[in-house]
């Protein structure tokens, strides 16, 4: 599948909500680093509202200032081709982890 952006590598999908989708996604950095991550982004539909946007940054940055055992970490927070997503970790060695559907 296409990256999302240079970083981020989509493989599949993990769920589909009412305004957004979570991807299953292979951050690539130097070398040969690579990380499972959870790319949380706009729906394409919704991706050209831009109140939608700033909800999703903001959810995206209310997320990153919490700690706690129950949220999932915000890793990061990007903008490709007016598109707000955030990873956070994913985890497939939890027994409850889904795999991914095609999508």
């Amino acid at each position: 599948m296409a990256p999302i952006s240079s970083r981020y590598e989509i493989i599949g999908q993990l769920g589909k909500g009412g305004m957004g989708e979570v991807r299953l996604a292979r951050l690539s950095g130097l070398g040969e680093f690579s990380k499972l991550v959870a790319l949380k982004r706009l729906r394409p539909e919704f991706q050209d509202q831009p109140e939608l946007v700033q909800m999703l940054f903001s959810e995206a940055t209310l997320a990153a200032s919490l700690d706690h055992p129950n949220i999932l970490q915000v890793l990061d927070v990007g903008l490709e081709n007016s598109a707000v997503y955030y990873p956070s970790p994913a985890m497939p060695e939890d027994p409850t982890f889904v795999r991914p559907r095609d999508g």
